[in-house]
C-alpha cells in the first residue's frame, strides 16, 4: 500500500462517503484494489478520465469548485455527507433564525 492510498483509505474511513469514484480506468491495479478494500459497503465506480481545458487549475478555479460543492451538499442531518444533484434554482433558500440574537442586541 502506497502512502497516497493509505491516506485516502483513512480519509474514506473517517468521512464515510456514500460512494467512491476512481477517475481512471488505466490506473494501477493495486490502487484500485486498496480503494475497494477501504470502500467496504459503499458503491465503487471506476470512470474514464475526462479531458480538461486546463492543464492546472488556478486558485480561482479551486475556490469556485469548492463554493459549488458547498451549495450542493445535502443539508439534512445525517451521519455522512450526501450530494444533492438538483440545480441550485430548485433548492429553496435557506432561512436563518436571528430573532433571539436581535433581541439580545436590543436589550443589552
Amino acid at each position: 500500500m502506497t502512502r497516497l492510498t493509505l491516506i485516502i483509505s483513512r480519509l474514506i474511513t473517517r468521512i464515510r462517503p456514500t460512494s467512491v469514484i476512481y477517475m481512471s480506468t488505466e490506473g494501477p491495479a493495486e490502487v484500485v484494489k486498496d480503494l475497494k478494500a477501504a470502500a467496504i459497503n459503499k458503491t465503487f465506480y471506476t470512470l474514464p478520465s475526462q479531458t480538461s481545458d486546463y492543464i492546472t487549475r488556478t486558485a480561482a478555479h479551486l475556490r469556485t469548485m469548492q463554493t459549488m460543492s458547498y451549495f450542493h451538499v445535502d443539508s439534512t442531518p445525517k451521519k455522512s455527507l450526501t450530494w444533492n444533484g438538483l440545480p441550485l434554482t430548485d433548492v429553496p433558500p435557506w432561512e436563518l433564525v436571528v430573532l433571539h440574537w436581535i433581541q439580545d442586541q436590543v436589550n443589552f
